[in-house]
C-alpha cells in the first residue's frame, strides 16, 4: 500500500500523450495534479507536470520526491485498471501493482486452464497408444531355411 493517499479523477488513454488529473492528500488538505506520460531515458513513464504543463525538476516542484514516484506508480496502475479510476492509493483500491495485474492474472488464469486441458488430452491419448503398444500380439520370429 502506498504511504501517500492519491485518487486519479480523471485518465485519459486515448490521446497522445496520455494525460490524467487526481489528487494526493496532505494531511487534511487535497493537493490537485496533472501528469502526462512522456518519453524519459527512452522509456515512457508518467510525469506530474506544473509550470505551464511541463515537468519541472524535483527542486522547483511543489511535491516531493516520494510523493512524485508514488503518484507516476499509481498512475501505472490506474492505466491497467480502469475499475480504479475514483479509488484511492490507500483505500478499497487494493495496494499498487496488484490491481494493475488483475485483469493481466484472470487472462493468464484462462491461458493457463486451457494449456492444462490440452496437457491432459495429449497424455491421455499417450497413454492410449501406450496401453494399445502392449496389447498387440507378438509375432513370433521365423527362421529361414
Amino acid at each position: 500500500m502506498s504511504k501517500y493517499s492519491i485518487t486519479i479523477s480523471e485518465i485519459n488513454l486515448e490521446v497522445n500523450p496520455q494525460t490524467a488529473r487526481g489528487t494526493i492528500a496532505r494531511g487534511s488538505e487535497e493537493v490537485p495534479f496533472e501528469a502526462q506520460v512522456l518519453m524519459w531515458a527512452g522509456t515512457p513513464r508518467w510525469k506530474v507536470v506544473e509550470e505551464g504543463g511541463v515537468a519541472v525538476a524535483v527542486e522547483q516542484s511543489q511535491f516531493t520526491q516520494g510523493e512524485r514516484m508514488a503518484i507516476a506508480r499509481w498512475l501505472k496502475s490506474v492505466a491497467g485498471n480502469a475499475e480504479l479510476v475514483g479509488k484511492s492509493s490507500q483505500g478499497g483500491g487494493g495496494s499498487t501493482g496488484s490491481q494493475a495485474g488483475s485483469s493481466k492474472l484472470k487472462e493468464l488464469e484462462a491461458q493457463n486452464a486451457a494449456l492444462q486441458e490440452q496437457l491432459n488430452s495429449v497424455q491421455a491419448l499417450l497413454q492410449q497408444l501406450v496401453e494399445q503398444g502392449q496389447e498387440a500380439p507378438k509375432k513370433k520370429p521365423t527362421k529361414k531355411k
